[in-house]
Formats: C-alpha cells, sequence, structure tokens
C-alpha cells in the first residue's frame, strides 16, 4: 500500500503595488483642454542617498502625451519629480511634484499663447490635428449652420473633421441636432476685437444643453484694428 503524502503548493506573488499615480491635465486660457500636448516626468533624485524617505523615483525619464480630454495619468514610485509641458505655440509649463507612498497627485497646466509666437503669427494658433473641446453648455461665437443626418456627437465631430470648411462644431445632446462653424472668432466683444483688443483664446457664449469644440488647425488671423481718420 502507498502511502499519499498531501501536495503543498507554494504560491509565491509579487508584492503588492503601493498605487500612486499622477494626475494631470493641460488646458489653454479659455480652460479649453490641449489634445496631444507632451509631458516629460524627471525624477529629482536629490537626498535619496542621504536618509529621505520614499524618494525611489524612476531610472529614465518619461514621455506622455496628452489625450483628447487634455489629461494624462501614470503610475510611479513615491518620489519627488519635475514634470514639464509643452504643447506648439504655447509658453511651456514646469512643476515640481512630491508623490508620497500609497497617494495620488493631480495637477493642472494652464497654458497661454507663447509672446515670442504671437509675436510673429499674433493670435493665431495652429496645431497641425485634434479639437480643442469646450466647456459644456457654451457654443463658438458666429452664425451656425445646421448639418443633416447626424446623430450622435461622435458623427458630428468627424464630419467637421472631414470638412475643409467647418472651423467649429456644437451639438444639442438633448434632441441631437449638429451645427458646423465656417468661421470663429478671437475672445473678446466684436467692439474690442475692430479696436484690436482680444484675448489669445477664442470666443465661446453660453448655450445650456449644447457641447462643441473648436478645430485646432483653423484658429483665425488677429484681428486688423481700425485705423484712426486723419
Amino acid at each position: 500500500m502507498r502511502n499519499l503524502l498531501p501536495l503543498i503548493i507554494a504560491v509565491i506573488a509579487p508584492p503588492a503595488a503601493s498605487g500612486e499615480m499622477l494626475k494631470g491635465v493641460a488646458k489653454d486660457s479659455l480652460n479649453m483642454p490641449i489634445s496631444s500636448a507632451m509631458v516629460l516626468i524627471h525624477w529629482d533624485s536629490a537626498g535619496s542617498a542621504g536618509g529621505v524617505k520614499s524618494n525611489n523615483g524612476i531610472k529614465a525619464d518619461l514621455n506622455l502625451r496628452t489625450k483628447d480630454d487634455g489629461t494624462f495619468s501614470v503610475d510611479l514610485p513615491p518620489g519627488f519629480y519635475d514634470v514639464f509641458a509643452a504643447s506648439s505655440a504655447f509658453t511651456p509649463s514646469c512643476r515640481k511634484v512630491r508623490l508620497q507612498p500609497s497617494e495620488t497627485v493631480e495637477i493642472m497646466f494652464s497654458m497661454y499663447a507663447d509672446p515670442l509666437y504671437t509675436a510673429e503669427m499674433g493670435s493665431r494658433i495652429e496645431v497641425l490635428e485634434g479639437v480643442s473641446h469646450v466647456t459644456a453648455d457654451n457654443v463658438p461665437e458666429g452664425e451656425p449652420t445646421p448639418r443633416r443626418g447626424i446623430s450622435t456627437v461622435e458623427q458630428c465631430e468627424a464630419a467637421c473633421a472631414a470638412d475643409n470648411g467647418c472651423k467649429a462644431y456644437a451639438f444639442r445632446t438633448a434632441k441631437p441636432a449638429c451645427y458646423f462653424y465656417s468661421e470663429v472668432y478671437m475672445g473678446g466683444t466684436p467692439a474690442s476685437r475692430k479696436l484690436g483688443v482680444y484675448s489669445s483664446g477664442l470666443s465661446i457664449r453660453p448655450k445650456p444643453g449644447f457641447v462643441s469644440a473648436f478645430k485646432r488647425s483653423s484658429f483665425p488671423p488677429s484681428p486688423t484694428p481700425v485705423q484712426p481718420q486723419k
């Protein structure tokens, strides 16, 4: 008779992650998300060899891109980090971040058109791809043109992207309807723009029940100020 010995299987699990995460968002002067912005994360190792606790960091820099909604997120070891954000035509921005064990840190980059760029290109910001989504319940300033046969915001955005004449769109959510804008304006009022007084962002107006976006390749040229009569 054979002796049956119990079989013991030891399962060695990897150590559980401590759950540190860095989240962020990049927005422009109109509080619209900046998509495809570059985010560079660099570990600041100062003090890690001299007794500073939980400054483990990363050995190599990380390069990320923001999503369509301007956000990014990444799991990181505890430590001090320099977080750098850059996007075409905007002034770069950098933040120092301390990530503690089991902590999630959220940061926001508010980015503005760079004076060196606007000195040569005016207020026009041209990014080769993507759109800038407007805060809900707002639409672009201008005259909308209805587009028939479109029932979702995704269809509306895709149709605008494929139409060279569309510079922005607005979509009504309650009773689905899509509208295109063939002309958009810099921030300010019509009167202020005639005088050359305007912001670096694009002009929007309140409209409950709508979501909208500007094509980032279609920012308008600088307005021409009214010349005083001689």
